[in-house]
């Protein structure tokens, strides 16, 4: 410990010694007056600034209170300042908390990303961002849907309506599961159809009807007393297959006049078929059966106008007995 103190008092003489010297405190100039020089640097401390002696740091010059310029913000190491300079080189300096306002949005958010805004400190002016929380996704929600033959279906899935985002799995179609079926000819009553294939599962088919044929006739005419009708050839025979029609009959036409003592005969005929029907126009007299006296002849209604009375034909002519009229 000794040995410590005095090496301690040694170095600080040793100093002292020097400086003397070095100053015009000893030597053969040393009644000449020592002028301190001054470093150019300006020192300073919170409220003054001065130059020091390079010979004497501990010894200064004129010490000058600072002169502080205006207020700006600067940011160091991420922490910001309200600050003033000297041209000394001090900076007074008070830490700036920012007052933030909401700017534009920079990023919108996404269902899954943040998004991003610029918010402005009102008192520097300075910009910077912070995150938009991200939105989530807007879900709707979907039941199954079974496929069919030509449509594919899907599970039951959810859907963002934002975004792409979905759970969507497709099932595929079903393609149709066919039977076939061959032609069948149509009849005069039922229908045919070419062959053709059909789906067990839904109303898919190639099935094309072949109309019925309808029934076959005779060209000819065929009849009763009533009725007219073509004869099928096809082989039905029921009512709807004969289409009977009655009789169109036109007027009544004289076939034979009447005579005397001869019936006339006089006719009316289908103007369809051809079939007629006639009857009897009476003859104009009435002969009797022969009496003792002959032949006698009555008038009809219709005679009046040719006979005015009785006619009476002899039994005999020449001797002959008569045996007609």
């Amino acid at each position: 410990m000794k040995k410590y103190l005095l090496f301690i008092s040694c170095l600080i003489l040793s100093v002292l010694a020097v400086g003397l010297f070095s100053c015009g405190g000893g030597g053969s100039n040393a009644s000449a007056p020592h002028e301190h020089v001054y470093s150019e640097t300006w020192s300073y401390n919170g409220e003054v600034h001065f130059h020091r002696a390079i010979c004497h740091p501990e010894i200064v010059d004129e010490e000058v209170l600072h002169e502080l310029g205006e207020e700006h913000f600067v940011e160091e190491n991420g922490s910001f300042y309200k600050q003033r300079d000297c041209v000394c080189g001090y900076k007074e300096r008070e830490v700036h908390l920012h007052e933030f306002y909401d700017g534009a949005i920079v990023k919108e958010p996404t269902c899954t990303e943040y998004g991003a805004q610029e918010i402005i400190c009102s008192v520097c002016g300075y910009v910077s961002t912070k995150s938009i929380m991200y939105l989530y996704h807007d879900l709707e929600y979907y039941g199954r849907q079974d496929s069919t033959c030509t449509e594919v279906g899907w599970e039951a899935y959810e859907k963002c309506t934002r975004c792409n985002y979905t759970t969507y799995v497709e099932i595929p179609a079903k393609q149709h599961d066919l039977s076939y079926y061959g032609k069948k000819e149509p009849t005069c009553t039922e229908v045919g159809w070419e062959a053709y294939e059909k789906c067990n599962r839904c109303d898919y088919t190639t099935y094309v009807e072949i109309p019925a044929t309808g029934h076959s006739y005779a060209s000819e005419w065929s009849y009763d007393e009533y009725y007219h009708w073509h004869e099928p050839t096809c082989g039905h025979y029921d009512y709807d297959a004969y289409n009977k029609k009655y009789h169109e009959f036109g007027e009544w036409e004289t076939v034979t006049p009447a005579g005397l003592v001869d019936d006339g005969t006089e006719r009316r005929t289908c103007a369809e078929c051809g079939y007629y029907e006639d009857k009897v126009i009476p003859r104009l007299c009435y002969v009797s059966s022969m009496g003792s006296n002959g032949w006698r002849i009555y008038r009809t209604n219709d005679l009046n106008d040719y006979l005015k009375g009785d006619l009476v034909i002899p039994a005999e002519k020449d001797g002959l007995p008569i045996r007609e009229i």
